[in-house]
């Protein structure tokens, strides 16, 4: 494995992701964090491991890397789909203006 470098997990912190948030607005806190995995899986092959609890500094991720071409499918329609929940969820924000009329 000489001249091979391998990143086996990180983790990254997100001030904006507090407590505060998580409480006043669920759906944006959630959104974030889906927005978050999607990024990471797209940009640098990466998916969450674990997902701290929001405090006042915010949130903690810790990411380690997809294995297999397989795994960043199931990972990216796990992904889709917890969105999709979020939408059914709060259904009355994801309307369009001109159903609620």
């Amino acid at each position: 494995m000489k001249g091979k470098l391998r990143i086996l997990k990180y983790q990254a912190g997100y001030p904006g992701l507090n407590k505060k948030l998580s409480i006043e607005k669920p759906r944006a806190y959630k959104a974030a964090i889906i927005h978050i995995r999607l990024t990471e899986l797209q940009e640098k092959g990466m998916k969450i491991l674990k997902t701290g609890k929001p405090n006042s500094g915010g949130t903690q991720i810790t990411f380690i890397p997809v294995e297999s071409a397989e795994e960043y499918k199931l990972e990216l329609k796990k992904i889709l789909s917890d969105g999709k929940e979020i939408c059914a969820k709060f259904e009355r924000f994801c309307k369009d203006d001109d159903e609620s009329e």
